[in-house]
């Protein structure tokens, strides 16, 4: 299946950086920077989207680690997830082409949040939202590496409001 015409190619980690972790994740932010932090018209349905800007490890924000690592359950620790790094890339077309066929896109409501996931299902991605009444908040974009990631998505999509 091919890629749709508005999906950018993934940065490959192995290729593009020989296996350099701090190369990559620095080419990694500057996309990050220009798409999402830097980006006054990032937006999901005429909302901003937001992200969390606290920063953490080498002076990057948290949103941006959201995106290029993976928490550990048994430690609690972020480490680099390759496969959710080299799409980093994919999240700003995705938002921006939430209506194509090629990506499933609901919100689902818990409590009081609610959460809108578009996922790109042919590419084993998603990206996930938090709707507030003003603005929305980037919460994390991942890889699906998982059966039990897909089960999950698909018994989401099934309580879709």
């Amino acid at each position: 299946m091919s890629a749709p015409q508005w999906l950018p190619d993934k940065v490959d980690y192995y290729n593009d950086f020989g296996s350099n972790w701090t190369s990559f994740v620095n080419h990694l932010y500057e996309i990050f920077k220009t798409d999402i932090r830097d980006n006054s018209n990032f937006t999901f349905e005429g909302k901003k989207i937001l992200y969390d800007k606290a920063f953490g490890q080498n002076s990057k924000e948290n949103g941006f680690w959201h995106l290029v690592t993976r928490k550990d359950d048994k430690t609690g620790q972020r480490d680099p997830d390759f496969l959710r790094a080299e799409k980093l890339p994919w999240g700003r077309p995705i938002i921006e082409n939430c209506s194509d066929l090629e990506v499933l896109n609901w919100k689902n409501k818990r409590g009081s949040k609610i959460k809108i996931y578009l996922w790109l299902k042919n590419f084993d991605y998603v990206v996930i939202l938090k709707e507030h009444k003003r603005d929305c908040v980037l919460l994390t974009a991942y890889h699906i590496d998982q059966l039990y990631m897909v089960r999950q998505l698909n018994r989401k999509y099934s309580k879709r409001i």
